[in-house]
């Protein structure tokens, strides 16, 4: 089993969420809480339902991902598109956002996370 993250809808304003580390729902795929195992994944899964119980999220599930040096990426195209914004001109939506942050800014939001995991172990 390869990495997984939990994503979902958040319901208030439909955004594509990660749930995070922390227990929050993050729009960052990069700060999503990661699972190698079927355990992980099924306690990530558990805690997406009390997400939709508690009317935060919708349609929660797992999604494959790679992590390269530091920055989670989706395995499937749709995922992609979700994690990355609509396909449109790229100075505009989350790929633009990226951009002007830069991708080191994602690599230490990955890399913070990595962190608040290894802490909470």
């Amino acid at each position: 089993m390869g990495l997984q993250v939990l994503t979902a809808c958040r319901l208030i304003d439909s955004r594509v969420v990660y749930l995070a580390h922390d227990g929050n729902w993050s729009e960052w795929i990069e700060e999503g809480e990661t699972a190698s195992s079927e355990a992980e994944s099924e306690a990530l899964k558990a805690r997406g339902k009390a997400g939709e119980a508690a009317n935060v999220v919708f349609e929660t599930y797992l999604v494959d991902v790679v992590d390269d040096s530091g920055t989670l990426k989706p395995v499937s195209l749709r995922e992609f598109i979700r994690a990355n914004g609509p396909t449109i001109h790229p100075n505009f939506g989350l790929q633009a956002e990226r951009r002007k942050k830069g991708d080191n800014q994602a690599i230490t939001r990955r890399n913070a996370a990595t962190a608040r995991k290894v802490a909470s172990e």
